[in-house]
């Protein structure tokens, strides 16, 4: 019996140091995601805003590919 119950104490200290271990990784893949998803934000942001410019400058876009020679 003895033996029995050291074996279900280390098995419960064992789950608890995973339970602990899994908790700490998933909250460093909860920032870096939190982090990531930010910089995104701000790349589409940026993105965004330089789209806006560019259609102010040529409100009416081209259709088709440019032309050899063309400015575009």
């Amino acid at each position: 019996t003895d033996t029995w119950d050291e074996i279900v104490d280390k098995m419960m200290e064992i789950a608890s140091t995973t339970l602990e271990g899994v908790n700490e990784r998933v909250t460093v893949l909860d920032r870096t995601v939190k982090q990531r998803t930010d910089e995104f934000e701000t790349q589409l942001t940026t993105t965004l805003g330089r789209i806006e410019v560019l259609k102010a400058k040529d409100p009416e876009p081209q259709e088709g590919p440019a032309e050899e020679g063309s400015s575009y």
